[in-house]
C-alpha cells in the first residue's frame, strides 16, 4: 500500500480522504459508513498527530469534530461527549502554540 511507503504525503491524503468519504456517506444517509471511514480517518490523523504534531494536529481536529458529529447521528452520546472532549483538547493545544491558528471557522 502507498500510504505504508510513502507516510508523509500517502497517509494524509488517505486520511484526507476517508474524512471526505464520511461526509460524504452522513449526507446520503449512509450513518455507518460514515461512522467507519471517518473512524479509520481519525485513527489515521492520530498517528500523524502524534509523530508531528505541528503539522497535523489542525487536521485531526477537524476529523474529530466530524467523528463527534457522526456519533451524534446513530445516536452514541457517550462516545460524542469523549470525542467532544479530546477535540477540545487538540483545540487548546493548537491555540497554546499559536493562539491565531487552529481553530475551526465558526458555523453559519
Amino acid at each position: 500500500m502507498l500510504a505504508e511507503r510513502d507516510p508523509g504525503t500517502h497517509r494524509k491524503n488517505l486520511a484526507a480522504s476517508l474524512n471526505a468519504l464520511g461526509n460524504a456517506c452522513a449526507r446520503t444517509g449512509r450513518h455507518q459508513d460514515a461512522m467507519a471511514a471517518t473512524t479509520e480517518s481519525a485513527a489515521v490523523w492520530r498517528a500523524l498527530a502524534a509523530e508531528d504534531p505541528e503539522s497535523y494536529l489542525s487536521e485531526l481536529g477537524v476529523t474529530l469534530d466530524n467523528l463527534r458529529q457522526r456519533y451524534g447521528e446513530t445516536g452514541q452520546v457517550a462516545e460524542s461527549l469523549a470525542v467532544s472532549e479530546e477535540l477540545v483538547d487538540v483545540w487548546r493545544r493548537l491555540a497554546a502554540t499559536d493562539p491565531t491558528t487552529g481553530r475551526p471557522s465558526p458555523g453559519p
